[in-house]
């Protein structure tokens, strides 16, 4: 079921890049972004999805805008909070690329 946004967080994260921080800021109710900072470059990816699954679960969902110049590939991205630890699986097309775990 799709969710209103929740206040500004943050968490941390390992790829195989190393630690890096994704900050959630809310654009209105409904939408918003994660600033992504720690890598060679920030990015700034769109949030287009926040549910909550049957078990609570915050999913957040969008595009890794600005990934190409960092990591060399676009991608689609799940941020799941719950349970803990945090990931973030990244995926091209249609197959899964990697899944960075919270630090």
């Amino acid at each position: 079921m799709r969710v209103k946004c929740p206040e500004p967080f943050e968490f941390a994260v390992r790829g195989p890049d190393g630690p890096y921080t994704l900050r959630f800021r809310p654009i209105d109710e409904w939408d918003g972004s994660f600033v992504v900072e720690g890598l060679r470059h920030p990015m700034t990816w769109s949030v287009l999805t926040i549910d909550r699954n049957e078990d609570g679960e915050l999913i957040f969902a969008g595009e890794t805008d600005g990934s190409e110049e960092v990591w060399g590939d676009f991608y689609w991205y799940e941020a799941r909070l719950e349970p803990t630890p945090a990931k973030i699986t990244l995926w091209g097309d249609q197959v899964i690329a990697r899944v960075d775990q919270a630090v």
